[in-house]
């Protein structure tokens, strides 16, 4: 009984959520908003290309490899730097509330693709999500993660894969001031792309390490849990 009360209390350690995004209808607001901060709604880099941004359908942030046929004018970057110029990115804002300060922990975000039909063929492709963090005008590079479609046939929805960026280092520990969270995407310079193929990005979380406060509490309520029931062992065994 012991371990398993144990076992119970561990379990309840977890990172809090701070804010998530999972584009129902492809609203771009936030689904769920701690008490702590405030959160903007997730806007779009200013970029020129067509078919980047969020879908009422798929309930997701997309963006098509290419313009459409038969004379594309453009394609998705291959490298970080042509998608800072090109600005395909998303990017949101978390504002703590007065008092408040944050200890991040990570950023969670799924990333999947699906080819459409009407391609005359299909192909492997990777793409990048690159995550950027902007707390008082300084920028932090927390590098890229990456997503690699085999090719397929039209209609072909890949499944998601969820990916974490660590935000546990100190630039993140005691936040007081709004942080911007900009995740840019590019494409793998050898991958040959088209119009039909789409990239995806859902399912955004932020989260922070437990609170202190919350940690003790815990552990105070997990050590009278397992007093209550030794007590109530001894007067079993009487």
């Amino acid at each position: 009984m012991a371990l398993a009360i144990l076992g119970a209390c561990t379990g309840m350690t977890h990172a809090a959520t701070l804010v998530t995004y999972t584009f129902p209808s492809g609203a771009a607001t936030p689904t769920t908003v701690d008490s702590s901060v405030t959160a903007s709604s997730v806007s779009l880099g200013t970029t020129s290309a067509g078919n980047f941004g969020f879908s009422s359908i798929a309930s997701n942030f997309y963006s098509r490899l290419q313009s459409p046929p038969p004379n594309p004018t453009y394609q998705l970057p291959t490298t970080l730097a042509g998608a800072t110029t090109g600005q395909t990115y998303i990017e949101f804002t978390l504002t703590p509330q007065a008092a408040q300060t944050l200890n991040l922990s990570n950023l969670k975000v799924d990333l999947s693709a699906q080819n459409t039909s009407g391609a005359a063929a299909y192909y492997d492709y990777t793409f990048y999500a690159d995550l950027q963090v902007t707390i008082n005008g300084v920028m932090s590079d927390l590098g890229s993660v990456s997503y690699t479609a085999l090719a397929g046939a039209g209609d072909t929805v890949y499944p998601a894969s969820n990916k974490t960026f660590d935000l546990s280092s100190s630039t993140f520990q005691g936040v007081t001031d709004p942080i911007t969270f900009r995740l840019l995407v590019y494409r793998d310079p050898a991958s040959t792309s088209n119009y039909y193929e789409t990239i995806r990005l859902d399912n955004i979380s932020v989260n922070t390490v437990p609170e202190p406060t919350s940690i003790a509490l815990m552990i105070l309520g997990c050590g009278l849990l397992l007093v209550s029931q030794r007590q109530r062992a001894l007067r079993l065994d009487s």
